[in-house]
């Protein structure tokens, strides 16, 4: 008899995202694109999130998902005429 991996995805597993989000995945998972991203993280009113180094003394640089997600989720929704 095989054990199922609790690691293995299957159809009842929920999509989750990865821990991090780099500048580069804005735009699909969050619908925003890197440059706007750049600019709210830029701008000390906004409350974006800062971006983390990702390794000591390197340049690679992402968000922490669950922080950009946390901000959208407490953002104002823009209402639309399709929204009618």
């Amino acid at each position: 008899m095989q054990k199922n991996n609790p690691q293995e995805h299957n159809e009842t597993t929920p999509k989750r995202r990865p821990v991090l989000t780099p500048p580069s995945r804005l735009k699909d998972e969050f619908n925003i694109s890197r440059s706007k991203g750049l600019m709210l993280e830029n701008d000390p009113t906004s409350g974006f999130p800062k971006r983390i180094k990702i390794h000591p003394g390197g340049k690679m640089t992402a968000w922490i998902t669950e922080e950009l997600e946390e901000y959208f989720r407490n953002q104002p929704r823009i209402r639309t005429s399709s929204d009618q």
